[in-house]
């Protein structure tokens, strides 16, 4: 397909098929900019991937406050999976780094190149993790 026939069919779509079935773009991006603010105002922790399929969710349901959609559904309950998914691995790996960050000890850097430059600038290194 050439740039001019995506452009066209994207056009078409935006403008008479999507715009019947989810309303307004315009409104249904601002709600799910609010979702997706609120959502991460409250993230208490680094963005992580399983983050992304939540503000997935959090479109799908903007689009559905305009009416059922069956793919809608489908999409959300396949986010929901995968959110599920990494959200348990990445809890594993957060808690691994959250383990590290409070057991090693920072060590100001030394020798000719800590003293270049100003000293709030330092950089912070963390001592390798020690085996438990």
């Amino acid at each position: 397909m050439k740039r001019e026939e995506v452009l066209k069919t994207a056009m078409d779509l935006v403008t008479k098929v999507r715009a019947q079935d989810y309303g307004n773009g315009s409104d249904t991006l601002d709600l799910s900019a609010e979702f997706i603010d609120t959502y991460l105002t409250r993230l208490d922790r680094p963005m992580m991937a399983s983050d992304v399929a939540m503000i997935n969710i959090l479109q799908k349901i903007a689009r559905s406050v305009h009416g059922y959609k069956e793919d809608n559904a489908i999409d959300i309950a396949g986010y929901a999976a995968l959110y599920g998914e990494l959200r348990a691995e990445e809890n594993i790996e957060f808690e691994e780094f959250e383990d590290m960050m409070s057991l090693n000890k920072i060590v100001e850097p030394s020798g000719p190149s800590a003293s270049v430059g100003d000293p709030s600038d330092k950089v912070v290194h963390l001592k390798p993790a020690e085996s438990k």
